[in-house]
């Protein structure tokens, strides 16, 4: 459908209906560092639920439901102590595609920060390509923060 970019802030993505907040985390079990640290001050529960997690598979997602219309989408699209951008293109479009199959499930549109950018290291070029391959080809409208 559209991807739109809104200056705000995600956590309180703006909209009607259903929402799926999508961001990137680490396949070592670490969490605190970049959009973690503010999204564990607003809700608490995506950090427990990967707190909890015993395998890190790239690519895969845990869907945390945070309100009764907002769900916290944790993608394991990056690797940890690497001297090259630890993000991985290839989970996060694997992890995507499952926000998308989501996404359409809940009739939700997704919202997230400027993804795999910060502490990931990665080319938004090729994250936005990633994003309209996955999300957008499939009718799900998206919504970027910056």
């Amino acid at each position: 459908m559209s991807l739109t970019y809104i200056k705000g802030d995600v956590l309180y993505p703006l909209g009607r209906g259903n929402k799926i907040i999508a961001h990137i985390c680490n396949n070592s079990g670490a969490w605190g560092g970049g959009f973690t640290k503010n999204l564990t001050l607003r809700w608490y529960k995506p950090k427990v639920v990967f707190n909890n997690k015993f395998i890190f598979e790239l690519g895969t997602v845990d869907f945390v439901q945070v309100e009764q219309d907002i769900e916290v989408a944790n993608m394991i699209a990056q690797v940890f102590n690497t001297r090259d951008p630890p993000i991985r293109y290839g989970a996060l479009k694997k992890a995507l595609k499952q926000v998308a199959k989501q996404a359409k499930e809940k009739q939700a549109t997704v919202h997230m920060p400027k993804i795999g950018t910060g502490l990931a290291r990665g080319s938004w070029a090729v994250i936005l390509t990633i994003i309209r391959q996955t999300l957008v080809k499939s009718g799900i409208n998206v919504y970027v923060y910056h």
